[in-house]
């Protein structure tokens, strides 16, 4: 948790803590968010002029919603080339597990504890999101609960 007062990128707010001005206040952590271009696959290979880098962006996103709790989540925004190799999955878009030996973009978001979350999403519009304990603990498989 921020101790300058202030919300800043990757700060989580507990759901019993009371309301803090700092909580609701539009301020530069939350207008800037977070940039990165992508230029090697992961095999280390540069991309091509022709393909491009992979660019993801991400910024908060703040709601207030009336008798309901406020509305916060980062909101992702991925530009990538369709190299469209290897085929599509076969499953219907939404949740696929492996989604990794496809098409797909991968976004990692750890913690200091070892704890991670590993998000991917194709062209397809398949996804697929797990939880990890440790490295490659997955604890979900990718299936949601509630």
């Amino acid at each position: 948790m921020s101790t300058s007062g202030r919300l800043g990128f990757g700060d989580i707010v507990p759901k019993s803590a009371l309301v803090q001005e700092w909580d609701v206040a539009r301020n530069e952590y939350l207008d800037e968010g977070y940039y990165c271009e992508i230029r090697k696959n992961w095999e280390g290979k540069k991309f091509n002029d022709e393909h491009g880098p992979i660019k993801i962006s991400m910024k908060w996103h703040f709601e207030r919603m009336m008798g309901k709790p406020h509305k916060r989540v980062i909101r992702v925004k991925i530009v990538a080339p369709f190299i469209d190799d290897p085929e599509p999955p076969s499953e219907m878009a939404g949740i696929c597990p492996d989604l990794w030996n496809y098409e797909c973009v991968e976004m990692f978001f750890a913690n200091n504890k070892g704890h991670y979350t590993e998000v991917e999403v194709g062209p397809h519009g398949h996804w697929l999101v797990l939880l990890h304990k440790g490295y490659r603990d997955c604890i979900n498989n990718g299936k949601i609960y509630n």
